[in-house]
């Protein structure tokens, strides 16, 4: 017998998961800052999907790769390359953290 409620996530146009609880990223990176002293003003999030979309809302800095779902581009400020083409260097480097 399954738990309820039961939560789902699309991560792939085929892919789901399923858990019995509610799963957003932005509580992990709530938790994260509070626990090193850094306000979400000075805090980049950098993902490509929809299950990033939470932690986009989180911080001041969220940008989607550009090989990202279109969804996801939405609630991104900004934009970093493909992946494959070295897209989270070269934003890591366009803001001076690296």
């Amino acid at each position: 017998m399954l738990p309820k409620p039961i939560y789902w996530y699309r991560f792939l146009k085929y892919g789901v998961d399923f858990t019995p609880n509610e799963s957003l990223k932005s509580r992990g990176v709530d938790k994260l800052l509070s626990y090193l002293n850094i306000n979400k003003s000075n805090a980049m999030a950098i993902g490509d999907d929809v299950q990033d979309i939470s932690m986009f809302e989180a911080v001041e800095y969220s940008v989607c790769m550009e090989n990202g779902n279109p969804e996801a581009k939405k609630y991104a400020k900004y934009r970093a390359k493909d992946i494959r083409k070295s897209g989270v260097k070269l934003i890591l480097q366009k803001f001076e953290i690296i």
